[in-house]
């Protein structure tokens, strides 16, 4: 009996830093094959830049960093850590909207709420180019997503999910 557990996140390390933004757009992680498509799609129609950083420390620095974190798809069914990590930053994070069937994943976060769902490239931009020049609305978001990964997502909650998972 298998169940998917959510990303978690440390909200020592994790968490809105009073720091510069250096970077408006960017995505942070490795660029596999299947992500290059959408890597230059971004670089060539944002301007957006690829992050990969040495610690976690300035990964989370890195994060905070950013106006609009662009997540590009993963191999992985469902989020990947970076998301929870993101959000527990309070940046705003264009991700791409996971397919229908994938119901514990799609109902983690809400769409322009907590995280901003695009369905292809084109929309991504478009939505990317609106957040990053509507502070009111980024900041919304923002500030939203954090309390939604303070209050469910961080080490503690989801320990105590695999305790209660464990007993059941």
């Amino acid at each position: 009996n298998v169940e998917y557990a959510p990303g978690w996140v440390d909200e020592k390390v994790f968490y809105p830093m009073d720091i510069p933004v250096k970077h408006e757009f960017q995505f942070i992680g490795y660029v596999h094959k299947h992500r290059l498509p959408y890597i230059e799609y971004f670089a060539k129609n944002l301007g957006m830049g690829v992050g990969k950083y040495g610690t976690v420390k300035d990964y989370a620095k890195g994060i905070n960093e950013t106006k609009v974190v662009m997540g590009i798809p993963s191999v992985f069914r469902g989020f990947t850590q970076r998301v929870t990590e993101t959000l527990a930053c309070g940046k705003v994070l264009m991700y791409q909207a996971l397919p229908e069937g994938w119901n514990r994943s799609r109902d983690l976060f809400r769409d322009k709420e907590h995280i901003v769902f695009y369905k292809d490239m084109r929309e991504a931009v478009e939505l990317a180019k609106f957040y990053s020049k509507n502070d009111v609305e980024r900041e919304r978001i923002e500030k939203s997503a954090v309390q939604e990964i303070l209050a469910k997502h961080t080490i503690l909650q989801r320990a105590r999910e695999f305790i209660y998972y464990a007993h059941a």
